[in-house]
């Protein structure tokens, strides 16, 4: 076995596991991993297992499955933190370990302790590889981790991939009313309300505001953006609260004109993408991780203080993000990020 992949079933590993099959030799990599709220059925390949359920009543199962699959594995990608509690007691494979950098994961490690931290910072500290997107990622994961973790570009999933037949820039100043698009979930870093102050003070635009508000578990700060949204724009304000699958989002994604994004950190990118797949402007947070990435590939998205310097009408430039989407978020560059790792 030259990979074995270590994850959580989830709808990012759902898809990539019959990508990868259909791409290298299922002798090539075996899936090791752990049911997440999802259909066991849906993970039907002949190349991946499943730890016993419940982990602790089968810890010594669970760990020599690990053991014996790491041990014949040439390189181990890392999707996800469930196995930490395992490297603990054999951090020797870390040396042939991929981390696959989501991002989120890089936040809950400063200005935090305890066991789960320490862990933590035990096992990421001792990978070989970082996996991601995101330049800034890796070289944060460094500096917190005091590690020297080599990078390897990849869009990480499916979900990082666009389709850009639909690439349509538009003309703002052209559009009756505009649709705007405000942050792309009920997370409080999302910081809804600081846009809202923005957009209030554009009150001569004729602007009609549409905020996800779906995804996520905060139904207390649901409630206030919702109240607050209802009391600052009245009818101009569309909270979305019912969840859409892909392809209705993506059709819903069309409807829009811009889309405001004020998180603190990196996230909301695959959205980000995909409104960019379809000619959208894109405000964002310029202190992001994300941001520079971005910009440094040369894609076009905007420091969202631009809203208040010049309006919402202005219109920019996007025509390029195009050929640059397709450079670096196509199956072709996932696949042949994974290409690197398989034959690295």
């Amino acid at each position: 076995m030259k990979v074995l992949h270590l994850f959580i079933a989830d709808k990012f590993t759902k898809p990539l596991i019959p990508f990868l099959n259909s791409n290298f030799g299922i002798e090539d990599h075996l899936f090791l991993g752990v049911l997440d709220n999802q259909n066991q059925k849906d993970f039907d390949h002949p190349n991946v297992r499943f730890l016993a359920s419940p982990l602790r009543k089968h810890f010594f199962k669970n760990l020599f499955l690990f053991y014996t699959y790491c041990k014949s594995a040439d390189k181990i990608v890392l999707h996800g933190s469930v196995f930490n509690h395992f490297f603990l007691l054999f951090p020797f494979f870390l040396k042939k370990a991929y981390w696959i950098i989501m991002g989120s994961e890089l936040y809950t490690i400063p200005n935090n302790s305890g066991w789960n931290i320490w862990m933590r910072k035990f096992v990421l500290s001792r990978v070989s590889y970082h996996v991601t997107h995101i330049e800034g990622d890796s070289a944060l994961a460094n500096q917190l981790l005091h590690s020297d973790a080599k990078l390897i570009y990849s869009p990480l999933y499916l979900s990082n991939t666009v389709n850009t037949n639909d690439f349509k820039a538009i003309q703002l100043n052209q559009e009756k009313t505009l649709h705007i698009l405000v942050g792309n979930s009920l997370s409080s870093n999302n910081n809804h309300f600081q846009i809202f102050d923005w957009l209030k003070q554009l009150k001569d635009e004729n602007i009609k505001i549409y905020v996800p508000l779906s995804y996520g578990s905060d139904l207390v700060y649901r409630d206030k953006v919702i109240a607050k949204g209802r009391e600052m724009f009245q009818d101009q304000f569309a909270p979305i609260t019912e969840f859409m699958d892909p392809e209705s989002y993506r059709e819903f994604l069309k409807t829009m004109d811009i889309a405001i994004f004020n998180h603190s950190r990196q996230e909301a990118l695959g959205v980000t993408l995909t409104l960019m797949s379809l000619g959208k402007l894109v405000y964002v947070n310029p202190n992001t991780t994300s941001y520079q990435s971005l910009i440094k590939k040369g894609l076009k998205v905007f420091d969202n203080r631009l809203i208040l310097d010049s309006g919402l009408r202005t219109n920019r430039d996007v025509d390029s993000n195009k050929m640059m989407l397709e450079k670096y978020y196509s199956t072709a560059s996932l696949l042949n990020s994974y290409q690197l790792i398989y034959n690295n």
